[in-house]
């Protein structure tokens, strides 16, 4: 073999070599971005079905992954209060134009000095309200129960039933998410990483609940 074939023969092996070893780091990539890259992908394809928007309870799951078969992104926002949510409705997810707006929002507002449930219901229609303007249909989540903790539980049941009878008056829709997470205890041991967010098996069974609600209200995908 002449040195220009050795020569053509090295640089062939070089270059499999260098695609090879690019495509496992693409693959490395992928595996541990591809929630970003799928709502990514939502987002440049435009007009997402389901937008999820809160709070850490919302930030802390995989939603295109859960809500596997609908064009779902999440906007969730760790330690943040439904007045600081409401900024982000305006200038962040207001824009995308979802056919749903799921909103969990209020926890952060009673572990807050200056809580008050009027303001936080008043906040909620206000969002509810901006959604509706923008032919957004939106829909209002109960808020979570804290394991073995009834003070916080009966404050959360109150709200929860206001949050039920303002959407049952906007003509939206409200979505218990509670119904298969509770026990006599609050939110169940079983489900919760530490007594307030939910574990994989809390964000399955809230998952669930979410694809049921679309399935009927929304044409089923495969």
């Amino acid at each position: 073999m002449s040195a220009g074939h050795k020569f053509q023969h090295l640089a062939l092996k070089i270059s499999i070599a260098l695609n090879v070893i690019f495509l496992i780091l693409f693959a490395i990539f992928l595996v541990r971005n591809h929630e970003k890259v799928l709502q990514k992908l939502v987002l440049i394809k435009g007009e997402p079905e389901v937008i999820m928007f809160g709070d850490s309870h919302t930030a802390n799951a995989n939603w295109s992954s859960l809500l596997w078969g609908y064009d779902a992104v999440e906007f969730g926002y760790p330690g943040f209060t439904s007045g600081q949510l409401k900024d982000k409705l305006m200038s962040n997810v207001l824009k995308y134009q979802p056919v749903y707006c799921f909103i969990h929002a209020g926890g952060n507002d009673i572990s807050s000095d200056c809580y008050d449930r009027n303001t936080l219901i008043a906040i909620l229609e206000e969002m509810i309200d901006s959604l509706q303007r923008h032919s957004i249909r939106p829909v209002v989540e109960s808020l979570f129960f804290r394991f073995d903790d009834p003070v916080y539980n009966a404050e959360v049941d109150s709200i929860n039933t206001s949050f039920r009878e303002l959407a049952a008056m906007k003509k939206v829709a409200f979505l218990n998410i509670n119904e298969n997470l509770v026990d006599d205890n609050g939110l169940k041991k079983e489900l919760t990483i530490d007594g307030i967010h939910l574990n994989r098996k809390g964000y399955d069974i809230w998952a669930k609940q979410v694809k049921s609600f679309l399935s009927i209200e929304l044409s089923p995908h495969p």
